[in-house]
């Protein structure tokens, strides 16, 4: 597992050099036309030199790129030490695609993300069979959710119900022994960042603490029981409330950029985990944090692209975007 671990890491501490810098990214946010834009993506190799004749086909090259790092983590050798949990997430995006595709439509290729282990089409024929037969925590959420259909659709119940499955899955994978540390604080974080997230945005719609309390997911640090108690202020005391855990930053984020940099504030206090321990060869940090900074790499070149050719402001393009990891 050691030399496994070391060779991974080396690999991935090599990759870090063809991250995008700050510069690179600003140069992109800033170009005049979205052809130009384009072009950072072909001066950087991205897709391992993907090159496309149309501007407005700038997702083919994202994709490349996208698979050429789904590659990357599936041929890598460290069982037992959570990383697989990184793909799983995915997997679990594309359920809640495929169950939003069949119950409301929409173009599916659209909605699906790249990075699982499960196959999208396999994906499919098992949540339109009579019993899905994926795994107990997907089977248990999707019984849920045709029976709840039979009364009223709802996409929010989809996300909520894969979403717990999601955690629940995770939390028992990275329960044995032998997992890194540095992989189950991330998915801490995630659960707790995702339900702070969550409690924020019911907070601004006006919703009482029963709506938000439908989408808790368990696995994070912070109780239900402490979200309830600052459920009446979740604005205003959101300073207070983090205090004291591994999110402070996270308030400051928030109140900079509002509801519209919420995701990019989420992503920016996980990868803050990541790049303190990335010089620890004798963990899963360094890989594990080249591929989830590539990953938002990867989500944020595609809002900057999308924001250019629908002719965003690049003001409002920046609120959106993450730190970067390089």
């Amino acid at each position: 597992m050691t030399d496994g671990l070391l060779f991974a890491n080396a690999v991935a501490k090599s990759k870090e050099n063809t991250l995008f810098s700050e510069e690179r990214l600003m140069r992109l946010i800033e170009a005049a036309t979205l052809a130009d834009a384009v072009k950072v993506l072909a001066e950087a190799n991205y897709g391992g030199g993907t090159v496309t004749d149309d501007p407005l086909d700038f997702e083919t090259v994202l994709k490349a790129e996208q698979r050429l790092l789904d590659d990357f983590l599936a041929g890598l050798r460290l069982e037992g030490t959570g990383i697989e949990c990184f793909a799983l997430t995915s997997d679990y995006h594309n359920v809640k695609a495929i169950l939003k595709n069949l119950y409301g439509g929409g173009e599916l290729s659209l909605m699906l993300e790249g990075g699982g282990r499960m196959d999208a089409q396999w994906l499919k024929e098992r949540l339109t069979a009579d019993s899905p037969d994926i795994n107990p925590y997907i089977d248990a959420a999707v019984k849920e959710i045709r029976k709840a259909f039979e009364v009223r659709r709802s996409p929010r119940l989809i996300d909520t119900l894969i979403d717990k499955a999601m955690f629940a899955d995770i939390a028992e994978r990275l329960s044995k022994k032998g997992t890194d540390a540095g992989i189950r604080k991330f998915f801490v974080c995630l659960a707790d960042l995702t339900n702070v997230n969550a409690m924020l945005r019911s907070y601004a719609i006006g919703a009482n603490f029963a709506f938000f309390e439908a989408s808790f997911a368990a696995g994070g640090k912070i109780p239900l029981s402490a979200f309830e108690k600052a459920y009446p202020d979740a604005e205003d005391k959101l300073t207070e409330f983090l205090k004291g855990t591994d999110y402070a930053s996270f308030a400051a984020r928030y109140q900079d950029a509002g509801l519209a940099g919420l995701d990019a504030a989420k992503d920016n206090t996980l990868l803050e985990i990541f790049k303190k321990e990335k010089g620890d060869m004798f963990t899963a940090a360094p890989v594990a944090g080249y591929y989830f900074a590539k990953k938002n790499e990867i989500k944020m070149l595609r809002i900057a692209l999308v924001c250019i050719k629908n002719g965003v402001s690049r003001a409002e393009i920046r609120k959106r975007m993450r730190t970067m990891y390089a």
